[in-house]
């Protein structure tokens, strides 16, 4: 569905303001008809979506509301945060869109209450306060530090902000370096095939002007084995990477490591500075081809990679990166693991979290395909 400004589409105007006057004189049980047959009929119109799901909350079909809803917020925000717009916005649609965000955050976290209480409280240790910020009913709770921690994702509160990890916290960081040489091998051998790879920043990003060098663009390019868990067309020319990968804690998803890439960074080349996903799990880079001044910023440390040394950090702080060579790239093997400091306990807890949520999404697959009008 292409996100639609809430106040431009003016299809079936004059049936909208009949629904919203029959709302105001006679409320939800009489108007919910009118704003769900205004939906089926115009189902790109973010006005006529919103207010079908309130409709569909307000008549005792809460859980069809949240699907709906929840969808909808995804394809355009202004789904929830219409209620802090300004007098272009009737009332009736601000209220709306504060039941719409108060729906969804409610109903999101009653998820990861009951996927902690499925763990236990005392197992689930630092990770029983955790929290999902963009549908948690409560405050985020980040610390005052603008550096971070300030993950959008997955946020646990209880564990301490710790930027840079030793490597001497992660013993099988000694295995993964020892097989340095190795995986430069495998990654010169997939570059044979000059299409390798594809933009780490899509063209269709929304990130702001400060990505504009890097949307769409190979000057970062991300060679992917494994994504979003799932293994690529080149994880099979990289074997010997992937066995040396199999025993290291690495955060997995769908029955593979969750992401696993070479990142390849062009000369002159700058990421600029963000906040990552989760601040349960850490990124770790392994340095493959590093020319001179190159290097990365975690915080408030600055760091320049070494061949072989692997680096392990916290990408829920503020940090960017940067290859300052005029002719050469920069190349890093760069994966997911967990945090060296929590327990089994805990990571148990992170999977569960994760594993209803995603339980969460497919039922709301489900309620959708019976809802939707097309």
């Amino acid at each position: 569905m292409p996100p639609h400004n809430m106040m431009n589409d003016t299809s079936h105007n004059n049936e909208f303001t009949d629904a919203l006057s029959v709302l105001n004189a006679n409320g939800w049980a009489e108007a919910a008809p009118l704003f769900l047959s205004l939906w089926a009929r115009a189902p790109i119109n973010m006005r006529y979506g919103l207010m079908a799901g309130v409709a569909l909350l307000k008549t005792g079909r809460v859980d069809d509301g949240v699907a709906q809803l929840s969808y909808l917020s995804e394809q355009n925000p202004i789904i929830r945060i219409a209620q802090y717009g300004g007098d272009e916005i009737p009332l009736p649609l601000k209220t709306a869109s504060r039941d719409a965000d108060d729906a969804i955050r409610n109903a999101f976290t009653r998820v990861q209450e009951n996927a902690i209480k499925s763990i236990g409280v005392t197992r689930a240790g630092r990770i029983a306060t955790a929290l999902w910020p963009q549908t948690h009913s409560g405050p985020k709770q980040y610390p005052d530090n603008p550096m971070g921690p300030k993950p959008y994702v997955f946020y646990a509160p209880d564990l301490p902000p710790i930027p840079v990890f030793d490597n001497n916290d992660a013993p099988w960081t000694q295995a993964l370096a020892a097989q340095t040489n190795t995986i430069r091998d495998e990654f010169l051998a997939l570059m044979e095939d000059s299409d390798s790879g594809a933009p780490y920043v899509p063209a269709q990003s929304q990130l702001g002007e400060d990505w504009q060098k890097l949307r769409g663009q190979k000057t970062w390019n991300a060679v992917h084995l494994y994504k979003d868990g799932r293994a690529q067309s080149e994880a099979a020319r990289c074997p010997k990477t992937l066995a040396v990968l199999s025993s290291v804690p690495t955060v997995m998803h769908n029955d593979g490591p969750m992401e696993v890439f070479f990142s390849v960074l062009a000369p002159d080349t700058t990421i600029p500075p963000h906040f990552g996903l989760a601040n349960c799990r850490v990124t770790v880079h392994l340095p493959l081809l590093i020319p001179d001044n190159c290097a990365i910023r975690v915080a408030d440390i600055t760091h320049s990679w070494l061949k072989g040394e692997p680096f392990i950090f916290d990408d829920s702080f503020d940090h960017s990166a940067w290859n300052g060579s005029k002719t050469d790239q920069r190349v890093v093997l760069i994966f997911e693991a967990w945090r060296p400091d929590m327990t089994e306990g805990e990571i148990a807890a992170v999977e569960a979290s994760y594993a209803a949520r995603d339980m969460l999404l497919k039922e709301r697959s489900n309620r959708l395909r019976a809802l939707w009008p097309r």
